[in-house]
């Protein structure tokens, strides 16, 4: 092996001979320049700062703008030479043409995945594409200060802009080696003994082409490599901000330097000679493999990450354009782009690239693909917003392209929900791709070609990436490590392959085609078949009897510290899903129904669920945008559901009634509260989506008393808490059981050095004790039917923690309404109760259902899940009951050795500079139980505490009728009621809520059954709905997602 990485280190220093001996600098280019903070238009291009500039000058800070014109004339002693234009700003640009539309995107840097390949970046034009009609130089560029990741590169320097002359047979036999030499380290990696063999047919390749300055140099290319080699899959981190707080680059800068500085002439004679060499290598077809690649062109194309989001439809048509300029030079090149608003940004903002991208759609070379709105995250989003999400995406490409999306298509997303299959299937998406499970960090994931089983039993075919990656480099090294690690491949001799540079990087270019031609069907290498993804699918359907399964959810052994980062984030997202969902329901009362509101909110708050945005992996400009947004249209939404109240309200029965008000349920559960309002409280019995009418002249006035010691006790449960603000029982009156382990405590709040990223939590504080939080002052009070205990806390060097315990009469949930300023860096806020139950299992609320996860640590498998996700609630219990701990807005649970353990606060600065410093507000709560989730109420507190009563006085006018929905019978809920997406028609979406087979027993009043439905409320025959004279009846697996289409009786049209 250390032969080998000699080898292989001498071999790169001579591939960089190589490459540096491609372009040489003819003249530089006149840049003139018009730098602006914010993008301009090309008809306002002139209107920025302008000056001349030189290679080398500071042009811009980070996400700064320009326009650049680039000008020159071409030498008479370039006459008759191969000419192009390199353009390097240390900028992400577009070069467009006379009138302003995009020809092709340049970037300063390929991507970190490209390091070990060459570092040239998309720097090189066509010199036709930089004439005028004088044939004379002189094109635009429109420039953001950033490279394809959103990081700063080279301080914002003019590295330059000149032009070349390129020396053809360099470049032609720089390819080859490249290839051959990545043929030969794939082929070592795994033991192939061909390796051996291609190995001296490059030695004497490179003894041919001289290697003088190659031994010189291979030392130094050694140390770079190494480091390269050692830095995380996702680049070796800093801490994201400078001295003075300004973000710096997340990874390190690529050691390039201007072409002029490093270009060198190379004795064709030599360079003729080690291409025969090297040709003998490449001549050499693929005789036999295991795997046979279908590949495609993909850039994986970030919506809301390490740059503002009024960025992304420039990345968007950098990308784009260049694939455009592919396509035209390469007439094998296929393409395949996922995520509705990318089409729609280049729809409106660059209409002719979008018309080019409609005719290469039309003429079969780029592909739509991906059912999903977005690529999406799918651990935190709810489960009407997973439905949204493919509800939309599919709604929109058939609009759009008259195709309907077979695949899910979610490359990159920090893992997946148990209920994705069944979501799939009912979407009419039989087909599933991703990748980022092979980035485990503990365990590798031991499939690539299988059926997923999804919680209810439901499964769809889904394939891993063999290379596991999804930005290919396109050469044999990755080709082969697919081949010897696929281990399905005795069943399924065939892998997807997505090759090409993500966000900024444009997909595909020069490099990766090249490399292509000369690997698609080489020996040593599996061959490649350019073929779209959905064909792909189809084609690996045909054997999917022989394929092995996979059970429950595909967890990710890694990003855990998303489901806690950037906690107002997932605070907007569930306060606006649940807006919405009270918005739908009420304006299907009656009224009229905001479909185009509606609608434009869905698209904005699924925007929001990109798989790094909503999980707390972006920018601050991207959450101070975002959240501004969410703001807004809460405050929308409040006045529509307080008008829609209103009108509901009006046509109500408050005969008799002094101060009638109307209290509206929200929630799918039967609930009986105490209800305050005016200063006043009394006791209200609402049914699941119910409205009732109560006399505010009735309630009894709210008084406050203050009250010694620190219990807090009513006829449900007793809870004492010690003098430092933790509880030392809890006792459950009805099960007379304490819920709390002997000599443990609950509600310990604990401050724990999180010294890593907003993705990854960093693991070695699960062997600290951590700091616990200080008790400044502890109040105990009584008001109205609750108790109180108020207290306040510091925590870490200078954050303050205020906490309301609420305990109120008719409940056993005991409610900690919190508020923290927090101030910390690098810590981690925890809230831990130990539990007084044996069980090798906690369940976890996620969406449409529940989930079981280890209370222990045993196998690898177990050590991996020591954070996972859970919603509304996770809960510790045996058979006699236990106890569950419930949020309005956290999703991070650790559950080892029965202590349920929920993460509150992260305060990580990268790659958002000041993470989540400032203030916080949210709810969590404890509950004591009986029986299961479902027999002991969990599930119904669960979304009492989400869905609070909402009131409204009434104002009697014209009676009217509102219809609604009863369950009679069944673990059956309703999550959803919505009016049709394209008729008047009323959806109501259930699922079975206890984890068994049940038939649910529907009362509808108002309206009638028409059928059942799919996800993309689609009529459909089943026999699991009977329509009956008061309703109907539906069966229902377990966890299993019905749709029924309702529809007005007579009496309410």
């Amino acid at each position: 092996m250390e032969r080998f990485r000699m080898q292989e280190q001498r071999f790169t220093a001579l591939r960089e001979i190589l490459e540096y001996g491609v372009y040489h600098v003819v003249q530089n280019l006149k840049i003139e320049g018009y730098t602006s903070e914010e993008p301009l238009p090309f008809s306002e291009k002139k209107k920025g700062a302008y000056r001349l500039w030189q290679p080398g000058e500071h042009w811009g800070d980070l996400f700064d703008c320009g326009w650049f014109r680039f000008t020159g004339t071409i030498p008479p002693e370039a006459a008759g030479k191969h000419l192009a234009v390199l353009v390097d700003l240390s900028a992400e640009g577009l070069v467009v043409d006379q009138n302003g539309n995009p020809v092709q995107g340049l970037t300063s840097a390929t991507s970190r995945n490209e390091f070990p390949l060459g570092l040239w970046g998309k720097r090189t034009i066509e010199l036709k594409d930089c004439l005028n009609a004088q044939g004379q130089i002189d094109f635009w560029g429109d420039f953001t200060c950033m490279d394809i990741e959103g990081q700063y590169r080279n301080n914002g320097r003019i590295k330059e802009a000149c032009l070349v002359w390129v020396d053809d047979l360099v470049r032609e036999t720089f390819y080859d080696w490249v290839v051959c030499q990545s043929l030969f380290v794939g082929l070592c990696e795994n033991g192939d003994a061909y390796g051996e063999e291609v190995g001296q047919l490059l030695e004497q390749a490179a003894s041919a082409l001289g290697t003088e300055e190659a031994e010189h140099t291979s030392a130094e290319v050694g140390s770079t490599r190494e480091r390269m080699m050692a830095r995380h899959a996702y680049g070796e981190e800093t801490s994201g901000l400078d001295k003075a707080g300004e973000r710096l680059s997340i990874w390190l800068d690529p050691e390039t330097e201007p072409t002029r500085k490093r270009q060198r002439l190379l004795d064709h004679g030599r360079v003729t000679e080690a291409k025969k060499y090297l040709e003998e290598i490449l001549s050499r077809p693929c005789e036999q493999t295991t795997l046979t690649y279908s590949s495609i062109g993909h850039s994986h194309l970030d919506l809301l990450f390490l740059w503002p989001q009024r960025e992304t439809p420039r990345k968007c048509a950098r990308t784009m354009s260049t694939v455009m300029k592919m396509m035209d030079r390469f007439p094998e090149y296929k393409f395949t782009l996922s995520q509705a608003p990318v089409y729609l940004w280049l729809k409106e903002q660059y209409p002719e690239l979008y018309e080019r991208m409609c005719w290469r759609i039309r003429e079969g070379r780029l592909e739509v693909v991906g059912a999903l709105y977005i690529e999406c995250d799918t651990n935190l989003p709810g489960g009407e917003s997973l439905v949204r999400q493919l509800l939309y995406g599919k709604r929109f490409f058939r609009k759009e392209f008259g195709q309907d999306m077979q695949v899910g298509f979610l490359p990159d997303v920090f893992g997946y929900s148990a209920a994705l299959p069944q979501l799939f299937v009912k979407a009419g998406v039989p087909y599933f791709t991703t990748n980022k499970l092979s980035m485990n960090d503990t365990n590798r994931f031991p499939r690539y070609t299988f059926w997923w089983y999804g919680m209810d039993g439901t499964r769809i075919l889904t394939h891993m990436l063999p290379e596991n990656s999804y930005t290919s480099a396109s050469v044999p090294q990755m080709a082969i490590y697919g081949e010897y690690h696929d281990t399905d491949k005795d069943v399924c001799p065939r892998g997807l392959q997505l090759y090409g540079l993500g966000d900024g990087g444009g997909g595909p270019g020069y490099e990766h085609m090249e490399r292509r031609r000369r690997s698609r069907n080489l020996k040593g290498t599996p061959p490649l078949e350019d073929e779209f993804v959905v064909d792909f699918f189809k084609r690996i359907e045909k054997n999917a009897d022989q394929y092995r399964d996979w059970h429950g959810e595909l967890y990710f052994e890694r990003h855990q510290g998303t489901y806690t980062s950037m906690a107002k984030q997932k605070k907007w997202n569930r306060t606006l899903e649940q807006d919405l969902h009270t918005l739908e329901w009420l304006c299907s009362l009656g009224g009229n129904y905001p479909r185009d509101w509606l609608c434009e909110v869905w698209q904005d708050v699924m925007l929001y669920q990109f798989h790094d945005c909503l999980p707390g992996s972006a920018i601050d400009r991207v959450y101070t945008q975002t959240q501004a947004r969410y703001a807004q249209l809460h405050l929308e939404a409040l006045h529509r559901i307080e008008e829609q109240k209103q009108f509901l309200a009006a046509g109500l029965n408050a005969e008799g009634m002094e101060k009638p008000v109307a209290v509206f349920n929200p929630a799918p559960v039967d609930r009986t509260e105490y209800l305050e309002r005016d200063g006043r409280e009394l006791p209200v019995s609402v049914p699941a989506y119910g409205i009732a009418v109560v006399d505010l002249s009735t309630a009894q006035p709210i008084t406050r008393t203050d009250r010694q010691g620190r219990i807090l006790e009513n006829d449900w449960i007793r809870l004492s808490f010690c003098v430092d603000g933790t509880v030392d029982s809890l006792y459950d009156k009805c099960a007379e059981r304490e819920m709390l382990p002997a000599g443990q405590r609950g509600n310990r709040l604990v401050c724990f050095p999180d010294e890593n990223t907003h993705w990854d939590i960093e693991k070695a504080y699960l062997d600290r004790p951590g700091q616990p939080a200080r008790l400044l002052t502890m109040e105990r009070y009584d008001r109205g039917a609750g108790q109180f205990l108020h207290m306040t806390f510091r925590v870490g060097k200078a954050s303050t923690i205020t906490q309301t315990v609420c305990l109120n009469n008719h409940s056993a949930r005991v409610d900690f309404r919190t508020e923290v300023n927090w101030q910390e860096e690098y810590q981690m806020l925890r809230v831990q109760w130990p539990v007084e139950v044996v069980a090798e299992q906690a369940a976890c609320d996620i969406q449409f259902g529940h989930v079981f996860r280890p209370t222990h640590h045993n196998t690898s498998w177990d050590q991996a899940k020591f954070e996972v996700c859970a919603h509304k609630w996770a809960d510790i219990s045996d058979r006699s009951g236990g106890l569950a701990l419930l949020n309005d807005c956290k999703y991070g649970y650790k559950l080892w050795d029965n202590v349920l353990d929920l993460c509150l606060l992260r305060s990580q600065n990268c790659p958002c500079e000041h993470g989540d410093i400032g203030k916080h507000s949210f709810t969590y709560a404890v509950y004591p139980h009986r029986g299961d989730a479902w027999d002991g109420g969990v599930v119904r507190e669960g979304y009492c505490l989400n869905y609070p009563l909402e009131t409204v006085r009434v104002t009697p006018q014209k009676r009217r009728n509102v219809p609604g929905v009863r369950v009679l019978s069944g673990t059956v809920l309703v999550e959803t009621i919505k009016t049709a997406e394209d008729s008047d028609r009323q959806i109501l979406r259930l699922y079975e809520a206890a984890g068994g087979a049940t038939e649910a027993r529907l009362a509808l009043d108002g309206w009638r059954a028409v059928s059942l439905c799919n996800l993309l409320e689609e009529p459909i025959d089943s026999e699991d709905l009977v329509i009956t004279e008061e309703g109907a009846r539906i069966h229902f697996h377990a966890f299993e997602i019905q749709t029924l289409l309702v529809e007005k009786t007579e009496e309410l049209l």
